[in-house]
């Protein structure tokens, strides 16, 4: 057993982590529903965290950091925190439909996107979408590890970015900038009725390609 030890530790590692990740999140997520403070959801954020950063030191590495930002500091999960579902109101969307370069590899994080269409909204047309935005559910543990998205979406409230991100339905993830000022990845529920609503929203502002 002594020779597997180096495979298995880092496989409890992760289960524990996962586990105990999910409790964690699952706290978060009934927090938001409920309409609870935000000072109480920035305290559950900071409980996940430190779990995080104690139970595994695996997730000190750079590429699962990179995928999995709430798992760097608390000032990663506010940033996370303050582009999702806390994300400011807005006066402006720019919606663009997006396609892969042809010199990109299918499932690769990293890469450029050709623009297909672009249309940009303003006023309470652009808040409407925001809050489809704000209501998806939003879980570092849903996400593929790849991104491969239809459409890019900017955020913006008096002449400023809040969030410029690409958004993936096939991978359950987004692009985001960290604490850092990095891009970072993280996930959302793809499938469920929010999701859905936001995509088909999206779909009728500008269509994809093919009808897809």
């Amino acid at each position: 057993m002594a020779g597997f030890e180096h495979l298995v530790r880092p496989g409890l590692w992760l289960f524990a982590l996962a586990v105990g990740g999910r409790v964690q999140q699952s706290e978060m997520d009934a927090m938001r529903a409920s309409g609870a403070p935000l000072e109480q959801r920035k305290e559950a954020l900071q409980r996940l965290v430190k779990f995080q950063q104690a139970f595994s030191p695996m997730m000190a590495g750079s590429f699962t950091r990179k995928v999995h930002p709430v798992a760097g500091t608390y000032e990663d999960a506010i940033a996370v925190q303050r582009q999702t579902d806390g994300l400011p109101p807005v006066d402006r969307l720019t919606v663009t439909s997006i396609e892969r370069s042809r010199d990109q590899r299918p499932g690769l994080y990293q890469g450029t996107y050709r623009v297909v269409a672009s249309k940009q909204l303003t006023g309470k047309e652009a808040e409407a979408v925001a809050k489809l935005w704000r209501s998806l559910t939003f879980n570092t543990f849903n996400q593929a590890m790849c991104h491969e998205p239809p459409y890019a979406l900017k955020f913006e409230s008096k002449g400023r970015v809040l969030l410029e991100t690409t958004v993936c339905w096939h991978c359950h993830n987004f692009t985001f900038l960290d604490a850092g000022g990095r891009r970072a990845y993280y996930g959302f529920l793809a499938n469920d009725k929010a999701g859905g609503t936001l995509l088909d929203r999206l779909k009728r502002l500008v269509p994809l390609p093919g009808g897809d």
